[in-house]
């Protein structure tokens, strides 16, 4: 077992909220350290202390695993970039931004995003880094839906700030 999933806590299964984020938990870790296609279901039980069965009714397969992973910190991310985007809007009064302001509503976000665990951290970064660098083919499609609506309200403002 790697360093990472042992130092996951063990699902105690008090009730499923908590047996659900155990498994997602242990199933960013190790995705992070092993990719998509090096990490199991048995390493994911084994270090979320489940049984299959548990992952099977909290998510149904590991691709649906993954995305879940994802989901839960893209969401906020998702919800950050376009508050911080319509903050700067608001403040600009109609005008358009500076390109520097949009480039940093976006990474600049993700980039804090890494200096909170609560929100998955370096370990999230990492995680995102991997998937982003190597993904598969429904990982690309999954991306591409849940960042549309962020990545065509960025574009917008880049169009209005270099027309």
């Amino acid at each position: 077992m790697t360093q990472a999933a042992q130092s996951l806590p063990p699902a105690d299964a008090k009730n499923s909220a908590d047996t659900r984020e155990c498994i997602l938990d242990a199933a960013e870790h190790l995705f992070t350290e092993n990719g998509f296609e090096g990490t199991s279901m048995r390493m994911i039980t084994g270090a979320a202390g489940v049984n299959l069965a548990a992952v099977n009714y909290h998510f149904g397969s590991k691709e649906q695993l993954i995305q879940e992973v994802f989901r839960r910190r893209l969401d906020w991310l998702n919800d950050e970039r376009m508050r911080v985007l319509n903050a700067m809007e608001a403040e600009a009064d109609g005008k358009p931004l500076k390109p520097s302001q949009i480039v940093d509503g976006f990474f600049g976000t993700l980039l804090r995003m890494a200096d909170d665990e609560r929100r998955g951290g370096v370990t999230f970064l990492r995680l995102l880094g991997r998937m982003l660098t190597d993904p598969s083919e429904f990982i690309r499609a999954f991306f591409a839906h849940e960042y549309s609506e962020v990545i065509d309200r960025y574009k917008e403002a880049l169009f209005k700030a270099l027309p």
